[in-house]
């Protein structure tokens, strides 16, 4: 279901920001977590995440193992798209597109059996993007 989440249409592909901004995980976001899943991530976890995103870095395209179609697009494309007419010119130039994602580095617990990342994802125009499961 992670390839329906992202929005991975029959016809479809993904937009993806190729660099990936800093980010860490703060006192508000742990309280989110905490209401969401009812107790705080293992410290391991906050601190891998934050390490890994503590300095911009860039996606790499051979690392996806998916069946969607992932587009890295540099920071500076999607910069130029959004300065000249926003979504319209987006889907002009990406018509196929099911919007656009961002993922961050993951950040995982000692035993690697818990990971934590930020997902985020965007698309123009009024509709629903159908369940994130």
């Amino acid at each position: 279901m992670w390839e329906r989440s992202l929005g991975g249409g029959a016809s479809g592909y993904i937009i993806m920001e190729m660099e990936v901004a800093q980010d860490s995980i703060d006192a508000s976001t742990l309280a989110y977590i905490k209401r969401e899943i009812g107790k705080l991530p293992d410290k391991s976890i906050v601190e891998d995440y934050n390490n890994k995103n503590a300095t911009n870095c860039k996606m790499a395209a051979d690392k996806f193992d998916s069946t969607l179609d992932v587009r890295l697009i540099p920071k500076g494309e999607l910069d130029a798209i959004f300065d000249l007419d926003g979504w319209n010119t987006f889907y002009e130039k990406f018509p196929e597109a099911d919007g656009l994602v961002w993922l961050s580095p993951v950040g995982f617990d000692k035993s690697e059996e818990f990971a934590v990342l930020l997902y985020q994802r965007q698309f123009g125009g009024l509709g629903d993007p159908g369940p994130t499961t």
